[in-house]
């Protein structure tokens, strides 16, 4: 609802004016007796002061009371303007609260269903049942023997000869750092063994 501020006064000095008018009008007629001087003196004086304040009068107060009421037009027409820029604002601003609510309930709705929807659990590996291993059965030790003798005969084992661990530097050396070889047909020594030294001088040493 709109309120509107009272009209003006409608100030109208036109009845003022009337009545100044009419009291010069009276001044005038009794001037026009026979009077002592000293009251025309009077009454003359009083008329010069009234026409000169309706001059003033005239000059200013009908412009003032003009603006007077272009201002308060004025005025009465920004109060009904800034009513209804207030119920505009307020309108405005229902409306503003009625979406954010909205917003709000979409928003709750929104969080609802997401809580309301099943949630992924990844699936797991079944475990499986542990089986117990396989006994392999054994074969006896007497087959497994057989079949290896079968395949590949057993080589005699080999008789190792002692390590001979002393002796002198120069034996089973050959002439000039060579093998010992067989001398004259002689039976060479057996394994292991090197010629004497002198024999090495006497028949194969290129010093002798």
């Amino acid at each position: 609802m709109v309120y509107e501020l009272p009209p003006s006064l409608n100030i109208d000095p036109q009845p003022f004016l009337e009545m100044v008018g009419k009291i010069q009008a009276e001044i005038q007629k009794t001037l026009s007796w026979s009077l002592p001087v000293s009251d025309r003196e009077l009454l003359t004086g009083v008329s010069k002061n009234l026409d000169q304040q309706l001059a003033e009068f005239n000059a200013l107060v009908p412009a003032t009371i003009q603006q007077a009421e272009a201002r308060y037009q004025q005025t009465r027409s920004d109060f009904v303007q800034l009513q209804v820029d207030q119920a505009a604002h307020a309108k405005r601003a229902e409306e503003v609260l009625a979406e954010m609510r909205a917003d709000i309930e979409k928003s709750k709705l929104a969080a609802a269903a997401e809580k309301a929807k099943p949630k992924f659990v990844p699936l797991r590996p079944r475990k499986r049942a542990e089986k117990a291993p396989d006994v392999l059965p054994l074969a006896p030790g007497q087959e497994l023997c057989d079949l290896l003798s079968h395949l590949s005969p057993l080589a005699p084992p080999e008789v190792s000869q002692p390590t001979r661990v002393s002796g002198n530097i120069w034996e089973n050396w050959g002439p000039m750092g060579l093998p010992p070889t067989h001398l004259d047909g002689e039976t060479p020594p057996p394994e292991g063994e090197t010629p004497l030294l002198d024999e090495l001088h006497e028949n194969s040493s290129p010093w002798s």
